[in-house]
Parts: C-alpha cells; structure tokens; sequence
C-alpha cells in the first residue's frame, strides 16, 4: 500500500476518533445540562409545596427566597418568625418548620439524592425530640392542673375560716395565714398576696362589694389589728351624714333607710346604719 494511502486512512480515522470524542462530549453535556434542569424543576417544586406565592405577603416573600437563594435558606428564614409566643410554641413551631420541609423534600426530590439525604437527615431524631416535647408539656400540663386544684381547695379552706369566725377574730386568721408556710407560693409576695388578697379581700368584696372606701377601711384594719369599725367617721363626713339625713326625712315618698343608704357616706353613723 502507497504511503500517501496510509496517511489518508490514518487521518480519517483521527477525524472520525475526534468526531466521535466531540460527539460524546455534546452529549454529555446536553445529559447534565437537562439532568440539572430536573434538578431545578424538583426544588421549584419543593419551593411551591412549602410556600404559596399567591397568598399572604410572607408567603409570597419566602417563597422568592426559596425560588431565589435555595430551601434551605428559606426554611432558616421561616423559623425565624417562630421567636414570638412562649418557649414551649417556638420551640414546636421550629420543629414543625423543619420537620415539614424534609417530608416534603423526600416526596419531591428524588434526582439530587445528595441534598435530600443531606437536607433530611435530622428527621428521625427530629421527630422523636418533638414527641418528647409534646409528653413533656402534657406532664407539666397535668401537674399544674394538680397544683392549680390544690391551690383552690387552699383557698377555700381559708376563706371558710373567715366566714365561720366572728369578725372581730378575723384579725387573727389573717395572722395565722401570713405565719403559715404554704409549698405552692416559692415566694414570698406570692404567699402575702395569697392571705390578703385571695382570701381576706375576697370574703369582705364579696361582702361589702358596693361599698369600696368601707371595705378598704376594713381591710387595713383587720391587717393592723384595730377594731373593724373604728376610724370611719371624721368631721366631714358626719356633716354630710347630717346634710343627706335632713334631706332624706324631708322627703316623705322616700324610704328613709334606703334613702341614706343609696351612696356611700365615709362615716361611722352610715356604717352603723347600713352595713350593721
């Protein structure tokens, strides 16, 4: 065979090798570039199931920031609005958050395995630490349930005490409940507040209810251990005792007792006629 002949053979042969390495290559190329389309079509996908972008301005947001810079920054993003509210509510709504968005990346995602084992790899010990949570709050639900009930049954033992004594020794039960030690209140204030105001001033408002200025009088007498009804009276208010009775005995369509006794006069001679 002539030279010239070989040369030609072995030239086509390095075109048609180079024609077939390009030819691989083209089709490489167009392989990926339509796998990393896939790609992008799976995460719009996720991007719509998380978001929606025809609703509420946030959601709208969140979605352009998903469609945008990614899931996982949109994800971090929505957690953020889960500071607001008590711990146990952040804390359920982050995990609610993550939880949803790896359920639904493993529904949509199934070409980028990479990312979706990545992204969902928490899951599991994800959801055992929200039920964990959940038994958690249950538990400190029942006990302050229990405690709340005990709390009340409390109460009403004491208010009992005061309304089976004679005023006059009210003095004294008020005393013995601030000297008392009561597991339910870890302080202090909470344990006064508990004997003047949960009890003490529960059975004279519910007692004395019209009458504000006689039963804040009382109040702070039976607390410094001065006769219930003493200090009422004062110049000013017997006068105006005088002044309403004249006008009330004056006016003979008017029942006298209901006539002094329709407003509050700050005086001893009005106590004695109408909380007596």
């Amino acid at each position: 065979m002539k030279p010239i002949v070989i040369i030609a053979i072995s030239v086509s042969c390095s075109v048609i090798a180079v024609l077939g390495v390009l030819l691989g290559l083209e089709m490489y190329a167009t392989n990926e570039a339509q796998k990393a389309l896939a790609i992008e079509l799976e995460r719009q996908a996720v991007c719509e199931r998380l978001y929606d972008n025809s609703g509420s301005l946030k959601g709208v947001e969140l979605w352009g920031v998903c469609i945008n810079y990614g899931i996982i920054e949109a994800v971090n993003d929505e957690i953020l609005d889960c500071g607001t509210g008590s711990h146990y509510s952040a804390q359920m709504c982050q995990m609610d958050t993550k939880i949803f968005a790896m359920k639904v990346v493993n529904q949509e995602i199934t070409l980028d395995t990479k990312f979706r084992e990545s992204f969902s790899s928490d899951l599991s010990s994800l959801q055992k630490s929200r039920n964990m949570l959940i038994e958690q709050r249950q538990s400190e639900e029942q006990q302050n349930n229990i405690k709340r009930t005990e709390m009340k049954i409390l109460e009403e033992e004491w208010i009992s005490k005061y309304h089976l004594a004679n005023p006059s020794d009210w003095h004294q039960i008020y005393q013995e409940c601030m000297n008392s030690e009561f597991e339910y209140y870890e302080t202090k204030i909470l344990h006064d507040n508990f004997c003047k105001y949960d009890t003490l001033d529960y059975v004279l408002s519910g007692t004395y209810h019209n009458m504000p200025a006689a039963r804040s009088q009382m109040f702070a007498n039976i607390m410094n251990d001065i006769p219930i009804w003493d200090d009422l009276g004062s110049d000013s208010g017997d006068d105006k005792f005088s002044s309403y009775s004249k006008s009330c005995r004056a006016n003979p369509h008017t029942d006298y007792s209901q006539c002094m006794c329709a407003n509050e006069i700050n005086s001893y001679q009005w106590y004695d006629l109408c909380l007596k």
